[in-house]
C-alpha cells in the first residue's frame, strides 16, 4: 500500500513538473541571432553604419586620430614592404574592435595618408604584430581580412 502511494505520488509530482516546465516554441519572429550587439561597448553617436571620415576628423586633425589608434594600441608600426607596398601593423586591441570600427579605423587611416587615391589600385597591407603574417589589405574597394 505504501509503495503504491509512493509510486502515485512520483507520477504526479513529475508530471507536475513537466508542465510546469513546458514552454512555447520559439518563432521565427522571436529569435535574434548574435550580431554584435549583446553588449552596447560603443558610443552611441558611432553605431549607426551611415558613418563619414569627417565625423571623426571635425572632431581631431587626421594626425592625432591617427597617434590616438598608436597610443590605444590599435596600430603598431608603419613600414614598406619588399615590393614597396605600405605596410601597417596592427597590435592586439585592432582584433578587439569591432568589424565596423575596424573598417573605420583603416578607411581614417586611408583618409589621412591618401594611399588608395595617391596612384591607381593603391593600397596597403595590414600585419599582425606577434606573427608578422599578412592579415589584410585596405583599398579602393575597402578593407578584406583574411
Amino acid at each position: 500500500m505504501i509503495k503504491n502511494i509512493n509510486i502515485l505520488f512520483l507520477l504526479g509530482f513529475s508530471a507536475f513538473g513537466m508542465v510546469g516546465c513546458a514552454q512555447k516554441p520559439i518563432t521565427a519572429q522571436e529569435f535574434q541571432p548574435y550580431l554584435e550587439n549583446t553588449r552596447e561597448l560603443q558610443i552611441p553617436q558611432w553605431e549607426d553604419t551611415n558613418w563619414y571620415v569627417e565625423d571623426w576628423t571635425v572632431q581631431e586633425s587626421g594626425m592625432d586620430l591617427i597617434k590616438g589608434f598608436y597610443k590605444a594600441d590599435i596600430i603598431r608600426d608603419q613600414k614598406v614592404g619588399r615590393e614597396k607596398l605600405p605596410i601597417l601593423v596592427v597590435g592586439p586591441n585592432f582584433y578587439r574592435l569591432s568589424g565596423l570600427d575596424k573598417r573605420r579605423v583603416m578607411t581614417t587611416v586611408d583618409h589621412v595618408y591618401g594611399i588608395t587615391e595617391i596612384k591607381p589600385n593603391g593600397s596597403f597591407f595590414l600585419e599582425d604584430w606577434y606573427t608578422h603574417k599578412k592579415i589584410g589589405v585596405f583599398d579602393e574597394n575597402g578593407l578584406r581580412l583574411d
